[in-house]
């Protein structure tokens, strides 16, 4: 049975310390409550034990056991109907929405149970929650009607930063170089790819070499960009110079510029399914090939909430169809 004056403490915090002054004198349970306010409302014993399930001296006790603690009679138990009596009504007016705060907060709890209740929050690259994202959260929602998600879409950096956080559960990002920080699981390994329109000099070409970009602007994402990062890496292992061109810091405003042809990029090919223009060449990159690996990031030690543990794992086990029906090529051939 749930004390009342622990149920006190939740539904009305302002009592809390007189509710301790006199915690350990009062017994009521939100059972005996129940009994108080069913003979009230029935006014009858008997019809009130009928419909609790009770025997009739079962009841009784509850009812006397209110009024031990209140130290007066709450009802009138010779009147018929059966009526309240004084200190029964200012008892009555208290415990009606106290019961009415239980009985919610009851059916809440039984919401945990579905899972109905929780809103899953996690970060993603933009790349991913532009073209995967909403259509992962859609069959999911499908197969599972009452789940719910907040998503933060933002750069790598800012991602890991809201996992380390707890502002999200997980993250959809790629590889951290931090790794002792972060549980890192791959979903896919994707190969950056050379992106310009139809009128560039090397639109025609079946595949571009790294350092044949070096004659050429070609746009990066700046700022906090892990792929960036990651590229800038990978040339210097190769003993290439870092490309020259404009630096924006949002995808959006770099797909704008090479769609109207101001310069050309380099891009994750999840993110090059974000162009619109007919005009738009994705062409291969190497010498070296390079490569980010995407994956779910989430804070060692830190336990999920069952809901997001059970997409974390859905999306894991259908990140490769995903991105089979989105017709993203995460590796090129």
């Amino acid at each position: 049975m749930t004390n009342f004056f622990s149920l006190i403490r939740f539904c009305y915090p302002d009592s809390l310390r007189q509710a301790e002054e006199r915690e350990a004198l009062l017994t009521i349970t939100i059972d005996d409550l129940r009994a108080f306010i069913e003979i009230e409302r029935l006014g009858s014993f008997v019809a009130a034990a009928d419909s609790l399930g009770l025997t009739s001296p079962a009841l009784t006790r509850r009812i006397k056991k209110i009024e031990d603690t209140v130290g007066d009679q709450i009802l009138e138990r010779n009147a018929t109907p059966i009526r309240m009596t004084v200190v029964g009504k200012a008892l009555y007016h208290r415990a009606q929405p106290l019961l009415g705060d239980f009985e919610r907060l009851t059916q809440f709890a039984a919401t945990l149970l579905d899972d109905r209740a929780i809103e899953v929050a996690f970060a993603s690259i933009m790349s991913v929650s532009a073209r995967l994202v909403p259509q992962a959260i859609s069959i999911y929602q499908d197969k599972f009607p009452g789940a719910q998600f907040k998503v933060l879409d933002c750069n790598g950096l800012e991602v890991q930063d809201k996992v380390h956080h707890e502002i999200v559960e997980f993250g959809l990002s790629t590889r951290p170089l931090n790794a002792q920080d972060f549980h890192f699981d791959l979903l896919a390994s994707e190969k950056i790819a050379f992106v310009c329109r139809d009128d560039h000099p090397l639109s025609n070409q079946t595949v571009v070499q790294w350092p044949a970009l070096l004659d050429h602007s070609v746009m990066i994402l700046g700022g906090a960009s892990s792929t960036t990062a990651h590229i800038a890496r990978e040339l210097g292992k190769a003993k290439i110079p870092l490309l020259k061109g404009i630096e924006v810091q949002q995808l959006s405003t770099l797909i704008g510029f090479v769609e109207h042809g101001v310069s050309a990029c380099v891009l994750p090919m999840l993110a090059t399914g974000l162009f619109r223009s007919e005009r738009i060449r994705i062409i291969p990159l190497l010498g070296p090939e390079v490569t980010r690996d995407v994956g779910i990031l989430t804070k060692p030690g830190r336990r999920l909430s069952k809901p997001a543990r059970h997409f974390r794992d859905w999306l894991s086990a259908t990140f490769s169809e995903l991105s089979v029906r989105d017709n993203t090529l995460l590796c090129y051939d």
